[in-house]
């Protein structure tokens, strides 16, 4: 017999098996899990589940020491595959026993289909540790969960060169946190001998060298017999000859550029550089030797448009949960009434500069029928500096504006983004680089033409305008003095912002911007240490997947922390 689970039931489970949230994000990926698994009928968990449920147990023996707490069923869409989610933790059966700081959660993905394992992360107090692994430990006891996990799949995979690395946190009320770091192995799979970007998994493992994470991004069932014949490609040399003409690069300041420094050190060697960074983002139709249209940028996301402004130097400074929340009610005209708030810290990377992060979020409302409806929720997040007090982030997530049309244009809300940074910005800021607009609602233009049109009706967005600021120097843009504003597209009203601290823009002295390498040697040094290399790519756009792959050329993977430097012309690391 089909049973069908409350919304409350399962949005609690979401909530059970995740972090604390630092931004609103976080809530609406858990809010619409929770909302189309409300919304469909639960089948039985069936043998074939319980058998693949097993064998996760032998490659994670630590779930079988914690309670299963929530099963659910997703019918999958939008390109993702129907999937059971399942929850574990070690927590008493008092409800009243919430610290967690004490118990481990536990999150399970798997196929319902065919049983395969897509999603796996745990989080043991126990195992707390801000401390990264070595790129040597990971990428070995990967390899080793790997072999696990595919069995002779793994032949089908290859692993990245390029590690990532993350962390995660909680923080108890009484002030105590504990943190989570990690190194990401990441896997691509390879069709033809040549690398396919849209399949792949990646590993987490923690400093002690435990597997805690693995994501799998498979999404349909690949025809391979759709993927052209290398031999199609046009060479190499063809293909950097072309695409040099593409490749554009551009000067930018870093006051704070990390000197060979390990991730999430409490605080980084750093030092003030000038740099060119490739600014080009298409790829190249390994066929064809043009620009791949899939690839293309819309042509008002980079402007580097210099802007005039005269800025006031107010500061927003909150010192209490009290005084944000008037903040939010006083300056951004949020309704704070009955809102459910949470905390934690974070400290900086690489400055070393502690946060506090501040998150609010309304309560569902209840329906006639007794059901809730997350619809009409609301979440709210401040990232404050500990020391001074002084607001640096904001973002208000309101589900209510879904589906609403924009009443607000993009110039006037470019005004009313300039505006604002005119009254919080340093007075010593005389001129900005507008160097990114990004839009929610639709353009037609910028859809392929395979997408069906009917389909994104249902996929509503809220109306927004963001707008991205570089402060300058000597006319370049500095990377870590960056500002950006999101416009509400119905209200006018400033939805969200990131500002820089003034205390930090002042550390250091810049380099002057003179004598520096051509454009022209900078390309060739670009292409010198990132070689272009053919992949397969298989373009979709909002779950929509595109009739057949392309087969392309871009430039080997960015190492971590790496640029050119503008005197000397090489690329330091």
């Amino acid at each position: 017999m089909k049973k069908r689970k409350s919304l409350s039931q399962i949005f609690l489970a979401v909530l059970a098996a995740s972090t604390l949230a630092a931004t609103p994000a976080w809530a609406e990926g858990a809010v619409n899990t929770a909302r189309q698994a409300a919304e469909v009928e639960q089948p039985a968990f069936s043998k074939q589940m319980e058998q693949a449920l097993e064998r996760v147990y032998k490659v994670f023996p630590e779930l079988k020491q914690l309670t299963l707490r929530h099963k659910f069923y997703s019918p999958g869409g939008d390109g993702r595959p129907a999937a059971w989610s399942i929850a574990f933790d070690n927590r008493p059966n008092d409800p009243k026993t919430e610290d967690s700081l004490k118990y481990t959660n536990a999150f399970v993905n798997l196929n319902a289909e065919t049983g395969e394992l897509m999603h796996m992360n745990i989080q043991n107090p126990d195992w707390a540790s801000g401390e990264s692994p070595s790129e040597e430990l990971s990428k070995e006891k990967a390899a080793s969960f790997v072999k696990q996990v595919l069995g002779d799949k793994v032949k089908d995979f290859r692993a990245e060169d390029t590690l990532f690395y993350g962390k995660s946190g909680v923080r108890a009320a009484d002030g105590k946190q504990l943190e989570w770091a990690h190194a990401t192995v990441r896997y691509e799979r390879l069709v033809n001998g040549i690398p396919f970007k849209n399949s792949g998994f990646s590993v987490n493992v923690d400093s002690a060298g435990r597997v805690v994470g693995f994501d799998q991004n498979e999404r349909i069932a690949w025809d391979f017999s759709k993927f052209p014949d290398p031999k199609q490609a046009i060479s190499k040399e063809e293909a950097e000859q072309a695409y040099v003409k593409l490749l554009d690069m551009k000067l930018m300041y870093n006051g704070h550029q990390p000197i060979g420094s390990k991730p999430f050190v409490d605080k980084a060697e750093t030092r003030p550089v000038l740099m060119y960074l490739p600014i080009f983002e298409g790829v190249l139709d390994a066929q064809t030797g043009n620009l791949a249209e899939f690839g293309m940028r819309p042509a008002q996301s980079n402007l580097s448009k210099k802007v005039a402004v005269s800025p006031t130097g107010e500061t927003l400074v909150v010192k209490s949960k009290e005084e944000a929340e008037k903040l939010l009610s006083d300056v951004f005209g949020i309704d704070m009434n009955e809102m459910q708030f949470d905390q934690r810290e974070e400290t900086d990377w690489p400055s070393g500069k502690k946060f506090h992060h501040y998150s609010w979020h309304s309560k569902p409302v209840k329906e006639s029928d007794g059901r809730s409806n997350y619809d009409q929720m609301r979440y709210v997040h401040l990232g404050i500096d500990a020391e001074t007090g002084e607001v640096l982030t904001m973002n208000l997530q309101d589900e209510s504006m879904r589906g609403k049309q924009a009443k607000v244009s993009q110039t006037d809300a470019e005004k009313t983004a300039i505006q604002f940074l005119e009254r919080y910005i340093s007075p010593k800021h005389k001129e900005l680089s507008l160097q990114h607009v990004f839009s929610t609602m639709e353009d037609a233009e910028n859809i392929p033409n395979w997408v069906d049109k009917n389909k994104l009706q249902d996929q509503k967005q809220s109306p927004e305008y963001h707008f991205s600021f570089h402060a300058l120097h000597q006319g370049v843009p500095v990377m870590d003095r960056s500002f950006s504003v999101q416009v509400d597209g119905v209200t006018g009203k400033v939805a969200g912002f990131a500002l820089q601290s003034a205390a930090v823009e002042d550390e250091v002295k810049l380099p002057d911007n003179q004598n520096v390498v051509s454009v022209e040697s900078a390309k060739q040094e670009f292409l010198r240490q990132h070689p272009l290399q053919l992949v397969y790519i298989w373009p979709d756009y909002r779950g929509q997947i595109a009739p057949e792959p392309v087969l392309v050329y871009i430039p080997a993977d960015t190492a971590v922390f790496e640029y050119i430097d503008a005197f000397s012309g090489k690329t330091m690391r």
